[in-house]
């Protein structure tokens, strides 16, 4: 995840100069909702807590799907940021999909402690 958070530093810097196109917002939209689906994945896992790891699986195909159609779009407004529009897409995209991962792993260690204690 850090190599991801370092370039979309770097391409952040890259094109703080340059006019935003709209679609730049809603890039800063989905880059929240997915640091913050990543909050609660790792709080889901230290937590053990199978009801907030599902919530952020169960939200994770949604938010991928509205990144989906923001990248023809990022795509088409062409420019010297185009390229760098894109690649911090990416990076937003396996932020999300990470978090998934993440809350994956914490139902199944929350559901192996159980399993544990019973037996």
């Amino acid at each position: 995840m850090g190599d991801h958070a370092e370039k979309i530093a770097q391409q952040a810097v890259g094109t703080a100069s340059e006019e935003k196109p709209p679609t730049v917002a809603e890039m800063q939209d989905l880059s929240l909702h997915a640091v913050e689906m990543l909050k609660r994945a790792v709080e889901a896992f230290f937590m053990q807590d199978i009801t907030m790891a599902n919530t952020v699986i169960d939200e994770s195909k949604s938010v991928v799907e509205a990144g989906g159609e923001l990248l023809p779009r990022l795509q088409g407004t062409g420019g010297k940021g185009t390229m760098s529009r894109t690649a911090v897409m990416d990076s937003l995209v396996r932020t999300i999909m990470y978090a998934t991962d993440i809350a994956e792993i914490a139902i199944n260690d929350a559901m192996r402690f159980e399993l544990k204690k019973k037996g």
